[in-house]
């Protein structure tokens, strides 16, 4: 559940945040994961 939560929080981020936006480090780390 929390995987698939993070993967719908990081669609939701990436189409809200603009193009450049200074990631958290936590948020870099679920980024890499998810890619």
């Amino acid at each position: 559940e929390a995987f698939v939560r993070s993967q719908m929080y990081s669609t939701d981020y990436d189409q809200i945040l603009p193009d450049g936006y200074s990631w958290p480090e936590e948020a870099q780390k679920i980024q890499t994961k998810l890619d």
